[in-house]
């Protein structure tokens, strides 16, 4: 096991262990009947700081049965992986999530989310981010953030799916809560789109900021979409004409529905 791979152990043992000697008794999950199905589960049984020790072994063999345990028949083994992880906290559960990340050959980036139960350890989340990889985009691939504001100061989890084609390019935002120790997408939206459209000189640009206002202490969550669309045409005297569009549209956070909802009433105002 490597230095840091140890020292991680260490201080996932001590934060964990520190919960429990406090006896720290968590809020209670709110109630809701949530809308979309969750990400699969799969049971992995092994610590996830056991996994990243395999990963940035020396040893392919060890690499290889991490990669294994990951489920990853992607990464060649024989190469050097890079890797790392962090604990998060996703619900109201004292016991931590852990975010394993790793990097390998062909590059990817992986990402993959822990959860345990009274059973072992379990994959909750498995993202992968391969499509024409990038360094840029590999660091906004995955981001957590405190969203909902939950009592027991709880994250979610932003996840983007890059993707296109020869004359396309574009990702998806997908954010992720917890509920009941499975993952839910709460939001999903096409965030950057470019196609040059052939035979028509045309360039089409969409872009989405998404922002979550500050919320009141007992008021609702909001989301806010932010929209532009920009087209350009080449004209035959080598002049170019733009045309742009723009938009804004709210969300408010559903908790029964588990879900962002188009909200109208207060779109004006949030708005401005």
């Amino acid at each position: 096991m490597t230095k840091a791979a140890m020292f991680a152990a260490v201080l996932i043992a001590s934060v964990a262990g520190f919960g429990q000697f406090l006896g720290v008794q968590p809020p209670q999950e709110p109630a809701a009947n949530p809308k979309s199905m969750p990400l699969p589960r799969r049971l992995v049984g092994v610590h996830p700081v056991t996994i990243l020790s395999g990963l940035l072994s020396q040893s392919s063999d060890d690499r290889k049965r991490a990669l294994q345990q990951l489920g990853d028949e992607y990464t060649v083994p024989t190469e050097p992986i890079e890797a790392g992880i962090r604990t998060v906290c996703l619900d109201a559960d004292p016991e931590p999530e852990f975010i394993l990340k790793a990097k390998g050959f062909p590059p990817a980036s992986h990402a993959y989310v822990f959860e345990k139960d009274e059973r072992g350890w379990w994959i909750i989340g498995d993202f992968i981010y391969g499509y024409h990889w990038d360094a840029n985009d590999a660091e906004r691939f995955l981001e957590v953030r405190q969203i909902l504001y939950h009592p027991h100061q709880s994250e979610e989890i932003l996840v983007r799916d890059f993707g296109g084609g020869s004359e396309l390019s574009e990702n998806t935002l997908t954010i992720y809560a917890m509920y009941h120790q499975a993952l839910y997408p709460i939001f999903e939206i096409l965030e950057d789109r470019q196609e040059w459209i052939v035979g028509t000189n045309r360039t089409e640009f969409e872009h989405r900021d998404i922002s979550f206002p500050e919320p009141n202490p007992n008021g609702p969550i909001f989301l806010l979409d932010r929209y532009e669309k920009r087209t350009k045409m080449a004209l035959e005297d080598g002049r170019s004409r733009s045309q742009r569009t723009a938009a804004c549209a709210a969300y408010r956070w559903d908790a029964m529905a588990f879900e962002f909802v188009e909200e109208r009433v207060e779109a004006k105002r949030l708005c401005r």
